[in-house]
């Protein structure tokens, strides 16, 4: 999950320079809806992108806290699951 968003966004810049090449070459003539199609499609692969490293960071920092048994609503010290021992009484 994590390389996802980036593999993503070098897939679409890759196809995205093979119609600009063909562009320059004049193999191609694109009309200017397909010229919003491409700008609208590298923003959108961009905006995914960021959320799903936004979203990856978080499942991270999650996983790391239930990994150490703690939960960033509680005060900090306390602990779930925690078992009192008898010298806690």
């Amino acid at each position: 999950m994590g390389q996802a968003p980036g593999l993503f966004l070098y897939a679409y810049l890759g196809t995205l320079t093979q119609y600009g090449l063909r562009v320059l070459r004049g193999q191609s003539h694109p009309h200017p809806y397909e010229y919003a199609l491409w700008g609208g499609g590298l923003l959108l692969a961009i905006i995914v992108t960021a959320a799903l490293g936004r979203l990856a960071v978080r499942v991270v920092a999650e996983g790391k806290s239930d990994a150490l048994g703690t939960d960033d609503s509680l005060p900090e010290g306390v602990m779930l699951n925690a078992i009192p021992s008898a010298a806690d009484e």
